[in-house]
């Protein structure tokens, strides 16, 4: 079933990034698990806003 797939997927998430204060390692983090668990995704990944520009800093393939 759909929602307690992302129910669980919701509460991995939460449980990952509990007390994670570093933003990279989180980002990191939370992009592999959604890669690994959503099987309709080539990648994920965060951009990040610096000044006028958005940076790609992280992928999960």
């Amino acid at each position: 079933m759909k929602t307690e797939f992302y129910q669980t997927l919701n509460r991995q998430a939460q449980a990952l990034l509990e007390g994670e204060d570093d933003l990279i390692a989180a980002m990191a983090n939370f992009s592999a698990l959604l890669n690994d668990n959503l099987a309709d995704l080539n990648w994920a990944g965060f951009y990040i806003k610096r000044g006028e520009q958005l940076v790609l800093v992280l992928v999960s393939r």
